[in-house]
């Protein structure tokens, strides 16, 4: 069981990095290089950069979705938090949502269809939100970890020790 746990949970830190990873690279690095190309090439290193950015993003959300709710089911069987548990759960849904936003946004960044190309015409806007919005999830899921838990008796422990000791 134990490496099941460290399996899922390689299957959400990758992907994250890499998702999250990619937004900052695109708001820091490529976004203000592409500023600096006349309007046709910025719009074929757009379309090239696009295409290969699409996959990962969909594949990214796909492992973090899926091993996402595997480890929550983990931990929420695994762990008590006692008289925390509504600011646990509250987190965690703050997480959720931010997540599913980040997602979106990055999903209609990389997207082909009408909608995604409207989008795209404040690439600098958007990048600059799911920026935000994954420094503040980010902040959320360190909070989270943090959590006073106790192992409940009957269920195994879960791939989320107390990193505090207490």
């Amino acid at each position: 069981m134990e490496f099941v746990r460290l399996v899922l949970r390689w299957f959400h830190i990758f992907p994250a990095v890499i998702l999250l990873g990619g937004v900052f690279l695109m708001r820091f690095a490529l976004w203000p290089s592409l500023m600096s190309l006349a309007e046709d090439e910025r719009r074929r290193f757009q379309d090239a950069l696009r295409k290969r950015w699409a996959m990962w993003v969909g594949i990214s959300a796909g492992l973090l979705l899926l091993s996402g709710i595997a480890n929550t089911g983990l931990i929420v069987a695994a762990y008590d938090f006692g008289d925390h548990t509504g600011m646990y759960h509250g987190l965690l849904g703050l997480k959720i949502l931010l997540a599913l936003a980040i997602i979106y946004i990055a999903s209609l960044l990389a997207g082909r269809s009408e909608a995604a190309e409207r989008f795209r015409q404040k690439s600098s806007l958007w990048l600059n939100v799911n920026v935000f919005l994954a420094i503040l999830l980010i902040c959320v899921a360190g909070w989270m970890r943090l959590a006073d838990r106790t192992p409940k008796t009957d269920a195994p422990q879960a791939a989320t020790p107390n990193i505090l000791g207490d």
